[in-house]
């Protein structure tokens, strides 16, 4: 959903959003609070100079609604279900044409693997992103990953000790390459 949300956010200025009632959505509420209201949306470099959002701006908290009240949800459970038949059952006559419309419909391109590591106003998010930039750019230039990474992890660090209160700009400032540390 976070990615989902990001790729929104590049259309919408502000973002109001309602959930099906979801016990792991809700659990994870968590993560889209850092969002409300965020004014500055950052885009990141992340692969071959192509720019893609990290934040999005939502008005409010994320609503948990009951599906059979909002008709926009129904939508959202209909699609969701075909996209579950559709992957289940593979290609077949009665798949093909909904499977052309998956990336559509999905949109966005995260993987997150530990929710935590994702709000942009803690240090690691911070670090975890610029690093995800430093290493998808050695892959591309096709450079050894590892070396020079200390060096590398011991300067972000240093950065965004220096100034702990505004890590989403150090992370727009720092992953322009324009740092010294992602000088390849």
């Amino acid at each position: 959903m976070l990615s989902i949300l990001c790729d929104r956010g590049k259309e919408f200025n502000q973002l109001k959003v309602f959930c099906d009632v979801s016990k792991p959505l809700k659990e994870n509420n968590r993560l889209f609070d850092p969002m409300i209201g965020i004014k500055d949306k950052i885009d990141m470099d992340f692969f071959q100079g192509v720019k893609e959002p990290c934040t999005f701006n939502l008005s409010q908290e994320v609503q948990f609604v009951e599906s059979d009240k909002f008709p926009g949800i129904q939508i959202a459970d209909v699609a969701a279900a075909a996209c579950a038949y559709a992957a289940r059952e593979g290609v077949n006559q009665n798949t093909e044409s909904w499977i052309e419309h998956i990336p559509g419909i999905i949109g966005g391109n995260s993987v997150i693997p530990d929710l935590s590591y994702t709000d942009p106003h803690t240090f690691d998010a911070t670090r975890n992103y610029m690093l995800l930039i430093y290493l998808v750019e050695k892959s591309i230039n096709k450079q050894p990953l590892l070396d020079g990474i200390e060096e590398f992890l011991s300067a972000v660090t240093h950065d965004l000790s220096l100034n702990p209160s505004n890590r989403i700009a150090t992370i727009a400032e720092n992953c322009q390459s324009d740092a010294p540390y992602f000088n390849f």
